[in-house]
């Protein structure tokens, strides 16, 4: 691979270099809240709080990714029951599964910042975040906080580190030194960040390179073309504005390159050579965040770049998406029983494309503006908490390039949450709408989608749907969640199960037909509407905390039923078991642990029609990881983690995937530690 980041970025190194260099040794610590006036970055209703509460969301935390030793998105939902990702092992082809339901039917925010995935194969699922730089990931199972982004059911927000994130107690400013590795792709990555305090606010530099060879599969194959570099430069600065109010500034570059397949989820021999290429992908951002005790307001614009060139022929596609957006929110709090907040947000996404190949234009461009305003009220009396909602979506789409009509569309949708709460049980059940817009590629796609082989099947060509709807859904979930302490204060037993179902209409699909040569036409390509189509699924977790330890175990199932057609979703997710115990040796600084992943097999697939999804066998992975924070003595201000995925080294295939995944994988994170003089 070309390294065409070295030297490229030498200016940004410099100054986060610079902030090193002011700093000297001081005790490791982990990552805290700095205890201060500042106020949260969030303002959460009674609504939120209780959805996590109840398992309606679930949350992955900093300490979970340092477990991880998280280099990829899959990594970052390994712990969570209804979130995961399809089309690995290549980091660029994971894109991320709410329930089943992919990246283009779920909201997916950094920071507030909506990321769109406007692209017509895996390759541009990628989402663009350093994992190293997360603070939390909010997983969102339904449409239970409109406040977020609406979907056909839910959907993820992430949230980046502030400088205070890393300081503890009493420190005001600080740098960190982190090596990471990864025996599987002999991943090498490097992170240096710099922060503090300074007059009225804080302040992060960050820089974080990777360098990944070709991975080594379960099988133990080597898999070709999977090698990638990439960098992520972050800054970001908060000033206390006084009364409790808040401005933050944040700026982000991102950049990956890799020499894969078009499509990252196929491993084709060398003879399909049509199939190989070189990709790049570049994402630019920038935000403005006003904070307040009731008030949440954001500014945004962000650049994503993606460019492939084929290596058969040296043909580039190239895809551009600017997006401007604004999000507010004002909390109201009437008196302890009741409290509402009021809200808008807008996004314009600008598409663009082009290829050297004149008759591939599956890239069309066009432009996206959506604006919504949305309202929640929650009301607690006794131990009965009713919590209703709406939000009003408006979405225009229109065409840049071809003489096509605007596609407009608009919807009210609504939600509620009953939950009765008496003695630590919570009963609940929530009522959900969703609402998702086609793109700009499923409306305004033309052109050749992939040529004939010239001897029996002829070339296949995408067709534009200017009649395509919006999806909607329904989504109904009854749960109960119970805690209790059994024999001490130092114990705590917490168990959450809930079922839920979705109905949605309209569902966007695509449906591919073939013709032989023989034929005398052409195969096409054309995004869809199926009319009916059924989502259901149970989730169970139980965790128990005694002292130093901690035991867990969940279950998750989900299912996807096109009812008009009579076949299988068959993209869903495997019934999955896992399970995972941590003993923590605060005394010392130690932290060990154990978890296992068990995937049932998946058969509700469709091998009577043309798809190319197959049945996937079940597996078991067992996994251990160990950390140790050095507090005194020469390694002071050191932190050390390994971690062993897959340690029997089972040779095994993600559902969705059509490679195997990564077999026995080392994994090691040492991260150091310094104060200012």
């Amino acid at each position: 691979m070309i390294k065409k980041f070295d030297g490229q970025y030498t200016p940004v190194f410099s100054i986060v270099l610079l902030g090193l260099l002011t700093n000297s040794p001081i005790l490791a610590q982990d990552v805290n809240r700095l205890e201060s006036i500042y106020i949260t970055d969030e303002i959460e209703s009674a609504q939120e709080v209780q959805s996590k509460t109840l398992g309606l969301q679930d949350e992955v935390s900093s300490d979970d990714l340092e477990e991880e030793v998280a280099q990829s998105l899959d990594d970052v939902l390994k712990k969570t029951a209804s979130a995961t990702t399809k089309g690995g092992p290549r980091s660029i082809g994971e894109t991320p599964q709410i329930r089943g339901l992919e990246a283009n039917k779920i909201f997916v925010n950094v920071d507030g910042v909506s990321q769109t995935f406007f692209f017509s194969n895996h390759n541009y699922s990628h989402l663009a975040i350093d994992p190293d730089s997360i603070k939390k990931v909010d997983i969102f199972k339904s449409n239970t906080d409109y406040s977020q982004g609406i979907s056909l059911g839910g959907g993820m927000s992430f949230v980046t580190k502030d400088g205070r994130d890393y300081l503890a107690r009493g420190e005001k400013a600080g740098s960190i030194l982190k090596y990471s590795y990864e025996e599987a792709s002999n991943l090498n990555g490097q992170a240096i960040k710099t922060f503090g305090l300074i007059d009225k606010g804080d302040y992060l530099l960050s820089a974080n390179v990777k360098d990944a060879k070709d991975i080594k599969l379960s099988d133990g194959s080597t898999l070709r073309n999977s090698e990638f570099e990439s960098l992520n430069f972050l800054s970001k600065f908060s000033f206390d504005l006084g009364k409790a109010r808040r401005l933050k500034v944040s700026g982000e570059l991102y950049e990956l390159e890799d020499d894969s397949p078009l499509n990252a989820t196929l491993d084709p021999p060398s003879s399909l050579t049509s199939l190989q290429g070189k990709t790049n992908i570049k994402r630019h951002a920038a935000t403005l965040n006003y904070i307040s005790t009731d008030i949440n307001g954001l500014v945004y614009y962000s650049e994503q770049f993606n460019k492939q060139e084929r290596d058969s022929d040296n043909r580039t596609e190239e895809r551009n998406i600017e997006t401007i957006g604004a999000r507010a929110k004002k909390k109201f709090k009437i008196n302890d029983e009741l409290s509402f907040f009021i809200g808008s947000d807008a996004t314009i996404d600008n598409v663009t494309g082009k290829s050297s190949n004149e008759n591939v234009s599956d890239y069309p461009d066009g432009q996206i503006t959506e604006l919504a305003a949305f309202g929640e009220v929650n009301y607690k009396v006794g131990g009965v908490t009713i919590a209703p909602g709406i939000r009003f979506s408006d979405y225009e789409l229109e065409s840049k390039k071809f003489d096509y009509r605007d596609v407009k569309d608009s919807n009210l949708s609504s939600k509620v949450l009953i939950n009765y709460e008496v003695g630590g049980l919570n009963l609940f059940s929530s009522l959900s709408q969703g609402f998702n817009s086609p793109d700009v590629q499923e409306v305004y796609a033309t052109g050749l989608h992939r040529p004939g082989d010239g001897f029996f099947i002829s070339d296949n060509y995408f067709v534009s749907n200017l009649n395509l709807k919006p999806e909607t859904s329904e989504t109904i979930e009854f749960g109960v969640e119970f805690k209790k302490q059994l024999f001490s204060d130092y114990d705590l037993l917490t168990f959450k199960a809930s079922g839920y179902k979705s109905v949605a209409k309209d569902y966007i699909d695509q449906e591919i037909t073939d013709y032989a040569i023989v034929d005398g036409k052409n195969g096409t390509t054309q995004f869809v509407n199926r009319d009916r189509v059924s989502l259901y699924g149970q989730e169970v977790e139980i965790g128990y905390l005694y002292d130093q330890l901690e035991v867990r175990a969940n279950y998750s199932r989900n299912v996807g039923w096109d009812e008009s057609r009579e076949i299988w979703l068959s993209n869903m997710p495997a019934n999955t078991y896992s399970f995972g115990i941590n003993y923590h040796l605060d005394q010392y600084g130690i932290k060990v642990g154990y978890d296992a992943v068990m995937a049932m097999r998946q058969d509700r697939v469709n091998p009577n029609t043309l798809e190319r999804t197959t049945a996937t066998a079940g597996y078991t992975l067992h996994n251990i990881f160990a950390s140790k924070e050095f507090r005194k003595g020469a390694l002071e201000g050191m932190t050390l983690t390994t971690r062993l995925d897959n340690l029997t080294d089972k040779s095994y295939r993600r559902h969705g995937s059509y490679i195997p995944e990564v077999g026995q994988n080392f994994k090691l994170s040492i991260q150091y530690k310094i104060k200012h003089f």
